[in-house]
C-alpha cells in the first residue's frame, strides 16, 4: 500500500480518530504539552470572560477595605492609648490629692502604663511628654506603698 493509497482512504472520521489519539497521546506523554488542557482552560475563560472580570474586581475592592479598615484600626488603637493615658493622669491626679487606692488598682494601671510605653516607644510620632512625670509619680508611691504595706 503507497503512500497514495493511504491518503485516498482517509475519510473524516478516520481523521478525526487519528487526530484524537495523537492528542490523548502528547496529553499522557510526559512532555509538558497539554492539547487537552490547554483547550478547555481555553473555551473555559471564554465562557467564563465576565466572571473572571467581576472576581478581580471584587478581590481589588476588597483589598481597598481591608487597607481602610487598618487605617481606622489605627485611629482607634490611638484613642484606646489616649483614653489610657486619661487614666493614668486621673489616677496620678488621685495620688496627689491624698486618696488611698488597692493594690489591685495600682497593677492594673501599672499594667496600663505598660500599654502606654510600650505604644510610646513603637510610634515615636505619638507625643508623650503629657503623661512622663505622672508616670514617675505612680511607680514611686506604689514602691513607697510596697515597701510600707499601705494599700487600702
Amino acid at each position: 500500500m503507497m503512500l497514495k493509497d493511504v491518503y485516498s482512504s482517509l475519510n473524516l472520521e478516520s481523521v478525526a480518530v487519528i487526530v484524537l489519539a495523537v492528542l490523548s497521546l502528547v496529553q499522557i506523554a510526559p512532555i509538558q504539552i497539554n492539547p487537552w488542557s490547554f483547550l478547555f482552560r481555553t473555551v473555559g475563560r471564554a465562557l467564563n470572560g465576565d466572571v473572571i472580570k467581576q472576581i478581580h474586581c471584587l478581590k481589588k475592592q476588597v483589598e481597598e477595605v481591608q487597607a481602610a479598615q487598618e487605617s481606622g484600626s489605627e485611629e482607634w488603637k490611638r484613642y484606646e492609648i489616649t483614653v489610657l493615658r486619661q487614666a493614668i493622669l486621673r489616677f496620678n491626679d488621685e495620688l496627689l490629692n491624698g486618696v488611698k487606692h488597692s493594690k489591685e488598682l495600682y497593677d492594673m494601671t501599672l499594667d496600663d502604663i505598660t500599654i502606654y510605653e510600650n505604644y510610646c516607644d513603637s510610634h515615636p510620632h505619638f507625643v508623650n511628654n503629657k503623661a512622663h512625670m505622672a508616670i514617675e509619680n505612680i511607680k514611686r508611691c506604689y514602691e513607697k506603698r510596697l515597701r510600707e504595706q499601705s494599700f487600702l
